[in-house]
């Protein structure tokens, strides 16, 4: 079988998030990984069968990153874990590709540890 993959790598971000002290006094700079895996038939097929490729079809990755973006950056949206913000990101995307295969959602903190590794939090799975 074969896999089309949409990627979108290292989409920058800004967020208020944490639990530490301070942390939600000034957004954080994050990153956004996702992973969309779609059945190649569904989004393209040969010249013979007379259908061409179509956005109506696939993702619109234009579209899904303003969304994320927009959720994100809200003015006023606050998160408290990683995870939490990974688990809602995953649902998102879930809405934006109802026809995915898989989603695999991965949010990095690169300022977290301080330097000493880049923590990042990995959602997997079919689409909710």
């Amino acid at each position: 079988m074969k896999n089309l993959k949409i990627l979108i790598n290292r989409m920058p971000l800004s967020a208020l998030i944490g639990v530490n002290p301070g942390e939600t006094d000034q957004a954080q700079p994050l990153e956004l990984d996702i992973e969309i895996e779609l059945d190649p038939s569904s989004v393209y097929s040969s010249v013979s069968d007379g259908r061409g490729a179509s956005l109506d079809r696939t993702v619109d990755y234009a579209k899904l990153a303003a969304s994320v973006r927009g959720y994100v950056e809200a003015e006023g949206r606050v998160f408290d874990l990683l995870e939490e913000l990974t688990a809602d990101l995953f649902l998102l995307v879930s809405h934006a590709a109802p026809q995915a295969r898989r989603i695999c959602v991965g949010v990095s903190k690169p300022q977290a540890l301080g330097g000493a590794g880049t923590p990042m939090v990995l959602l997997d799975g079919p689409p909710e």
